[in-house]
């Protein structure tokens, strides 16, 4: 199926599908589109397909240089000329949608009603085929993927167009590269606006430090339980004390005139003047992010420009909060272990503060996890606890979710609510 609303369905009832691919190719040729999208092509389509070629003396030949797909960077692959999309790899960036499966994040989409959907399993396949009236119905689910994929596509092209403006990665990769790479990316072009140096890659061993507190949730069913979070905790943290790899002070030299923040339980210490550089690019998005939502106040859901500063301000989001994560890969060209090990301290100092004061207000606390505590949803004592770590640390502390009925297991991370 293509942008144009075009529906061209090939098949082989002989058991040639040497014509199937002929056809497939010409297509290519005569609609040239500048994308093609799929769902899980760079992992199984791609590779079925160049392996059928080549098994019958064909060349797939769908770009416009007249050579074949091919591996490239972050296990994408390329198609010269074109950008190739597997929409799998944006899938991910869905975390409401668990299992990533095409149905699923149509479903989530709103694109294709589970209803309406041809129940198949791929593994029914064969047995279909040996009858007419099968092969009818592998048609008819072929064609509703077709359908799936391109809704996919057109509720996700805006972000993903977005993403790829603002970390400079090409269209075709973004979404095949890992988050610690976007990230990366966009930090060599900010390094670059700041007149930084960009640090070699150099691969260090993995030395683990202290995580995130997560509390041992109370078992059972409650009621009335509210979710609170803190908004964007890590990157506000990083921000707050110039945690970044350029102010950090190494234990044996002397602290400046200008002082230094010192991360609780670690004892790493950073500069608190200049602005470091994760400091600078931070605050770059945040600011960026938050004009953007101001613009979307007066703006109607329904418009062109909506629909673009709204994708955009979700890329950014999505940048923003993934820069901790880089922190700490050992990959990073900007990795200080301190830095990302003073991070989670100060994160964890911060979300013992809040529980200690959700205590002294008498709010049951039913379970915490990274950034968010789950309590009883008083609004009174809740409004309390957020002014208070706003008026202490500087950081917002509001309901994200409101559970009517909630059930924790004795296991971390695991819980189902209404």
């Amino acid at each position: 199926k293509t942008s144009d609303g075009s529906i061209r369905q090939f098949s082989a009832f002989d058991r040639d599908d040497g014509k199937v691919l002929e056809d497939f190719i010409s297509l290519v040729h005569e609609f040239d589109p500048d994308i093609i999208v799929g769902y899980g092509c760079n992992r199984r389509d791609w590779p079925y397909l160049l392996d059928r070629c080549h098994t019958l003396g064909m060349r797939l030949s769908v770009d416009r240089i007249g050579s074949e797909p091919h591996g490239s960077l972050y296990g994408h692959i390329s198609v010269t000329g074109r950008a190739n999309l597997d929409l799998f790899d944006f899938a991910e960036d869905i975390p409401e949608v668990k299992v990533k499966t095409l149905d699923n994040i149509a479903e989530y989409l709103g694109i294709l009603k589970p209803q309406k959907r041809t129940v198949l399993e791929e593994v029914d396949i064969p047995e279909l085929w040996k009858k007419s009236s099968g092969r009818q119905v592998i048609l008819r689910w072929s064609l509703e993927n077709a359908e799936a994929i391109l809704g996919i596509f057109e509720a996700l092209r805006d972000f993903a167009f977005q993403l790829s403006n603002l970390v400079g990665l090409p269209l075709d990769q973004v979404g095949a590269a890992a988050m610690g790479f976007r990230v990366e990316s966009h930090l060599i072009r900010q390094a670059y606006k700041f007149g930084e140096l960009i640090p070699r890659r150099v691969e260090k061993p993995y030395v683990p430090y202290q995580g995130a507190v997560v509390l041992e949730p109370k078992k059972g069913i409650h009621e009335n339980v509210a979710v609170l979070d803190f908004k964007a905790l890590y990157p506000s943290l990083m921000v707050a004390f110039n945690i970044s790899p350029d102010t950090y002070l190494e234990p044996d030299e002397p602290e400046p005139p200008q002082g230094v923040y010192v991360a609780p339980e670690v004892g790493h210490r950073f500069l608190k003047e200049p602005d470091g550089f994760y400091r600078r690019a931070l605050k770059s998005l945040m600011e960026a992010r938050e004009i953007l939502r101001k613009r979307l106040e007066g703006l109607s859901k329904n418009s062109y420009e909506y629909r673009l500063l709204d994708a955009r301000q979700k890329a950014i989001k999505t940048v923003t909060n993934a820069c901790y994560g880089y922190a700490g890969w050992v990959g990073a060209r900007w990795y200080v272990k301190p830095v990302a090990e003073a991070v989670t301290a100060w994160g964890r100092a911060t979300i013992l503060d809040a529980l200690k004061e959700a205590k002294n207000l008498g709010l049951e606390v039913f379970y915490s996890d990274t950034d968010s505590l789950f309590v009883e949803n008083d609004a009174g004592k809740i409004e309390i606890l957020s002014k208070h770590m706003q008026e202490k640390l500087g950081l917002t502390l509001k309901p994200d979710e409101i559970y009517v009925r909630i059930l924790f297991t004795e296991a971390k991370k695991r819980y189902a609510g209404l």
